[in-house]
């Protein structure tokens, strides 16, 4: 199946359109299994600048390959799980700054998988303005280290044009070589439905204070051990 990987690559440098080519593909070593190798195609130029010949390395990847599609599988369960759980996921790649959001995830903003993209401004431009400062606050303490966890809570623009309140929580998965955080992995939860009955009792004990202060008699409040 991966023959014609092979074949254009070589195309492609034969040709000139490339100096260096490097792939994955799979090959049947001589027990019968398939081992994976990482191969690297480059010409080699004669005197004038001509392609004389093409070399090409091979390194058996095997065991780095099996590590990454466990990997794949464990995170496809761990976002399945939540997704069941009715919370959002998001996954943010900082090299690309590119974001996976979850079908979760948008809909709980009212929106349909194909109408969110991939990019970090999706999510930036939907903060409240009054609560986005924070939140990079937060993720900035995160990244230098000084929280073992990202987690915030702020308002989310709904495509029904109301505010929605979201608990906001992520970890680092992946630095890179030098230690910056390349990958983080988080969570989106719906909270609107508390922030606003905390609001509401809120309201109704401000109502309360203001009645009592108000009151022409004086009100002393005694407390008896049961």
């Amino acid at each position: 199946e991966d023959i014609h990987i092979t074949k254009r690559n070589m195309k492609l440098v034969a040709e000139g359109e490339l100096d260096v080519v490097v792939y994955k593909k799979r090959y049947i070593h001589k027990n019968g299994k398939i081992i994976w190798g990482e191969v690297c195609v480059q010409p080699l130029k004669g005197a004038y600048g001509n392609i004389v010949a093409i070399i090409g390395t091979i390194i058996d990847i095997t065991k780095r390959k099996e590590a990454e599609d466990l990997l794949k599988i464990s995170e496809e369960r761990w976002k399945f799980a939540l997704e069941g759980a009715g919370d959002g996921v998001w996954d943010w790649n900082l090299i690309s700054n590119k974001v996976f959001f979850s079908d979760s995830w948008k809909k709980m903003l009212g929106y349909e998988p194909h109408e969110i993209s991939d990019s970090l401004d999706e999510w930036s431009r939907r903060v409240h303005p009054e609560d986005i400062q924070k939140c990079f606050h937060d993720i900035n303490l995160h990244f230098d280290g000084k929280t073992d966890v990202y987690q915030n809570e702020h308002r989310m623009l709904c495509k029904d044009g109301t505010y929605k309140w979201i608990l906001d929580r992520g970890k680092i998965v992946e630095r890179t070589p030098d230690g910056k955080p390349l990958r983080i992995i988080g969570t989106h939860t719906d909270i609107d439905k508390q922030k606003r009955n905390i609001e509401e009792l809120e309201k109704k004990n401000i109502f309360i204070q203001t009645i009592l202060d108000n009151l022409p008699i004086g009100l002393a409040v005694n407390e008896f051990d049961s």
